[in-house]
């Protein structure tokens, strides 16, 4: 029967048995049919196994008061974090793409100012700009400030070929805090800044000027060909 059980020979059977026979573990007792076998210190080991499941009770008890705690200190986390007003940008960071207007205005501002810089002999001085930054000023330009597209162009190349106003307009944002003034100069027909005070005025002191019968040469700053060629060709 244990052989067939565990699926061993009966030799090896009657050798494990005649084992712990000698190790005074179990007594045998041979009947013509049958086979008593008694299992000694058998309370012995009852208290073993009886202490040996305690102790996986208590360990299994003391895991499951752990695993209850972290799930307490997860759900007070999860309420606090609903709870908690999520930030999210209002307005959130406009990336311009080079085929924008903005970004086209951008990169043709900047290279006629590095042009004028370069006949001042400053372009040493002149870094490589934020487009992106750039763009946003020529957005807030058209969309607070309400420049007209069709007119930006011609301002642009004014300001940056008048004598005065080529030696202060760097950035889009010098040019969009002069605007208007540029503007008012470039449509009433003013000329750029001489030496002398009275060059100040513009035509409308000049015509005064001339009513009394007094001529006043404006002095330009002379412009290079290749900057008229990029001047007339901005878009």
């Amino acid at each position: 029967m244990i052989a067939e059980k565990f699926k061993i020979s009966e030799s090896k059977v009657q050798r494990i048995l005649k084992s712990f026979e000698i190790e005074q573990q179990i007594e045998q007792q041979n009947g013509n049919k049958n086979r008593l076998i008694s299992i000694l210190s058998w309370d012995d080991y009852q208290d073993d196994e009886h202490q040996n499941e305690q102790q996986l009770n208590n360990k299994r008890t003391t895991t499951e008061q752990q695993v209850n705690t972290n799930n307490n200190v997860n759900n007070k986390n999860n309420v606090n974090n609903k709870n908690k007003r999520v930030s999210t940008p209002k307005n959130p960071k406009r990336i311009y793409s080079e085929d924008e207007l903005y970004y086209r205005l951008s990169k043709r501002f900047h290279e006629l100012a590095l042009k004028n810089a370069e006949e001042a002999g400053t372009a040493h001085l002149i870094k490589e700009p934020n487009y992106q930054s750039w763009s946003d000023t020529f957005r807030l330009m058209f969309e607070k400030d309400k420049v007209k597209e069709i007119e930006i162009g011609q301002v642009v190349k004014y300001a940056l070929s008048d004598s005065f106003y080529r030696t202060i307009i760097f950035s889009p944002t010098n040019l969009r805090k002069h605007y208007l003034a540029i503007l008012t100069k470039m449509n009433t027909g003013g000329g750029g800044h001489g030496g002398n005070k009275g060059n100040n005025a513009g035509s409308a002191s000049t015509n005064r000027a001339n009513e009394r019968g007094k001529t006043r040469v404006r002095e330009t700053k002379p412009v290079s060909r290749e900057i008229a060629q990029k001047i007339n060709s901005f878009e």
